[in-house]
């Protein structure tokens, strides 16, 4: 409670109600796992890293060419200037000031003028010109570098387009902020592991998990399940004796 970002993550709403039939008392268990946004990053990362990006990028880096190099940075690139555009996208949506519809675009063509732009030879040879031990934060500094000038190239078509004054930028950075801590939870909820056991009382009669010997339920599944989609677990029993009390 309290917690500003408390709607940034994952819920999984839980109820238990009891259903009272002509042939006795019914208790439900449900548990939600509410859907994350996802598809919008997967879409991006599937137009810029195909089977030939990937296969490629298999390859040692000292055993690649410079086009592969080149290649491989500019797709990965590419991939996380439109994930990017994408989260500033979602920050102006959650924003309370408008923005005009083709101010949001020319910012969004100044992120794409940008890639277009860039030298990437130059990028490939500068990090290639490291000593071995020093290519891969090389390659770091090169990424964090050009991320930096994307959104930087976003917010300041934003600003001059809009005209922002006062605290308008630092509200749309605030926003932004949050777009992105959404999306690193639902990135790293994506590699997490879960193992939920319910024991009902009574005898269960329908379920959507793995019944288990000592009578629970059991359910095992990675953050991947609700991505885009709600999860569901529910389980079903009906209590001994005739009649129950409604609780």
């Amino acid at each position: 409670d309290g917690d500003p970002d408390a709607d940034l993550y994952t819920s999984f709403p839980t109820s238990v109600t009891m259903e009272r039939r002509s042939d006795g008392l019914y208790m439900h268990f449900r548990r939600t796992y509410l859907p994350r946004a996802w598809a919008f990053v997967q879409y991006w990362q599937d137009q810029f890293i195909d089977d030939d990006i990937e296969k490629r990028a298999e390859t040692p880096v000292e055993e690649m060419s410079h086009e592969d190099r080149v290649l491989i940075m500019k797709a990965f690139a590419g991939f996380e200037a439109f994930k990017q555009i994408e989260l500033s996208m979602a920050a102006l949506n959650g924003m309370d000031m408008k923005v005009a519809q083709d101010v949001r675009l020319r910012a969004r063509q100044a992120t794409v003028d940008l890639l277009e732009r860039t030298d990437w030879d130059a990028m490939v040879e500068r990090v290639a010109g490291l000593p071995e031990n020093e290519r891969d934060q090389g390659y770091e500094v090169e990424s964090k570098r050009f991320l930096d000038h994307t959104y930087r190239s976003f917010v300041d078509e934003l600003a001059i387009a809009s005209d922002w004054r006062g605290d308008q930028r630092e509200r749309f950075e605030d926003a932004f902020a949050r777009a992105r801590k959404e999306f690193q939870i639902t990135s790293e909820v994506g590699g997490h592991a879960f193992h939920i056991r319910v024991l009902m009382p009574g005898e269960i009669v329908a379920h959507n998990g793995e019944f288990k010997d000592d009578g629970s339920v059991e359910w095992e599944f990675s953050g991947d399940a609700f991505r885009d989609r709600a999860h569901e677990l529910m389980v079903t029993a009906k209590l001994p004796g005739g009649n129950h009390d409604r609780h």
